[in-house]
């Protein structure tokens, strides 16, 4: 028999020649499977690796220069490193490989070669005139088969029938969705948003921090955690915790809802799930300057303007037993006499009864050592505050419409099914003899029954 252009020929792979190019595009389903193998690998190393913050609490364990080459490689963000996405494009791009290679193969209305096994395979004796043979089996294939392609050589007629051929094209739904999955992800990694906000419980916030070293983005509305609320296990473990938000816009609440961990809230595109949560002191101090008083609320890192001169009190730090004297608020003066600092305890006059020479022989103890100031401690409480992350992904339509194109190539390639069967006709002196022979990817019934029906009509034997 002569090349697939007049008949098919038997496959043999010492016979095909293939060039480097051809040669690539043959082991281009190899190459698929590593990459894909290798996408996997580093998902599930980017799912037990610890992010950029958490990370820094390993360097007393595996020391500074192992935790920078770690960096260095970018091991604690995988999903955003030049390597993952390097190993994503190649994907992409072997996958439009392929896909062009196969569009050009089926492109070609060319009968294949047959392969080296069959699922049944039958050599048959026919008494029928030559040409009555050809046309008759013709016949019987094209009501039958959705493709059937002839090719003649010399005496001998080639008759090719494929049913479900369109069965192929669910690979290329798969290369589809993932493909615009990638794509989608892309997106989100471009124009995408990522941050975190915390805020304190009744208080609100109208920026996020971003997670790309600090900056900050406004989010054109803000959220309010109106209350933060804790459930517990029997055995004091924390069961489930939540914030109630608010969001608003010009003082105006426009939607509530409550935020869970794994119940996220959505507001103008914008993504909240519930991150962590934390405490804060927050110290109740009062001022007092001749006769008037002033009483605030203060937490570490808050300032106090005293005085129209520019004196300043900034809040040091609290605590809770400081020195052991009890709970105190260290505060930092500014002014243009200079700066000093005050240690205010809650129960100075406790410790002044005690200590009488206390606050001569250190001052910086006295809350009235400061003129005409004088501080006050009333006291200190710790208030809750929710750590929420905040993300926008526009990529995130984009990948669900890849993952229903990929989820319908699989039921495509799953409930259908392809037969492909060759009848190859020689001409006899005496008639014709009949070669069949059938290959099934599943369901494989052998030789149709139309056909077999036709030829136990012209008692035929065995050959």
């Amino acid at each position: 028999m002569a090349d697939l252009e007049g008949e098919a020929p038997r496959q043999k792979k010492d016979s095909v020649k293939k060039s480097p190019v051809v040669s690539f595009l043959l082991s281009s389903l190899k190459l698929s499977v590593i990459l894909f193998l290798l996408i996997a690998l580093s998902a599930a190393v980017g799912t037990i690796m610890p992010e950029k913050e958490a990370a820094e609490s390993l360097s007393h364990c595996l020391g500074p220069g192992v935790i920078s080459f770690l960096s260095a490689i970018q091991l604690f963000d995988i999903y955003h490193s030049f390597w993952f996405f390097m190993l994503v494009g190649a994907l992409s791009v072997n996958i439009v490989i392929c896909s062009l290679f196969g569009m050009r193969v089926y492109g070609r209305r060319r009968i294949p070669a047959m392969p080296e096994r069959f699922t049944e395979e039958r050599t048959i004796g026919c008494n029928e005139a030559f040409i009555d043979c050809v046309d008759q089996i013709k016949d019987i294939l094209l009501k039958n088969y959705h493709r059937v392609e002839s090719s003649a050589v010399q005496r001998e007629r080639i008759i090719y029938g494929e049913r479900g051929y369109r069965r192929r094209f669910f690979t290329y739904f798969i290369h589809a969705g993932v493909l615009i999955i990638i794509g989608g992800m892309f997106i989100g990694y471009l124009y995408g948003v990522e941050g975190n906000v915390e805020i304190i419980e009744g208080e609100s916030a109208d920026k996020i921090c971003l997670r790309d070293g600090g900056s900050e983005l406004n989010l054109g509305f803000s959220v309010r955690c109106d209350r933060f609320g804790m459930e517990y296990h029997g055995n004091g473990m924390t069961r489930e915790y939540r914030s109630d938000l608010s969001f608003l816009k010009d003082n105006n609440v426009l939607y509530r809802t409550p935020v869970l961990v794994n119940h996220p809230a959505s507001f103008e595109g914008m993504r909240f799930y519930q991150s962590s949560y934390g405490v804060v002191p927050e110290a109740h101090i009062t001022i007092i300057e001749g006769t008037e008083t002033k009483r605030f609320t203060v937490r570490t890192g808050s300032t106090i303007e005293l005085g129209n001169d520019g004196t300043t009190a900034h809040i040091l730090g609290l605590g809770d037993n400081l020195m052991r004297l009890g709970p105190a608020v260290i505060i930092g003066i500014s002014s243009a006499r200079g700066s000093f600092t005050l240690y205010i305890f809650q129960n100075i006059a406790k410790i002044q009864k005690g200590i009488p020479k206390l606050l001569l022989l250190y001052p910086q103890l006295n809350p009235a050592s400061f003129k005409p100031y004088e501080f006050a401690l009333e006291r200190i409480e710790t208030r809750y505050y929710t750590v929420l992350l905040a993300s926008r992904d526009p990529g995130a339509g984009i990948v669900a419409a890849g993952g229903i194109c990929l989820f319908l190539g699989l039921l495509t390639g799953f409930f259908s099914s392809r037969k492909r069967i060759w009848v190859v006709i020689d001409e006899q002196e005496n008639g014709a003899r009949i070669r069949i022979a059938v290959d099934a990817e599943k369901n494989g019934v052998g030789v149709d029954r139309a056909i077999l029906g036709w030829l136990d009509s012209k008692h035929v034997g065995v050959l």
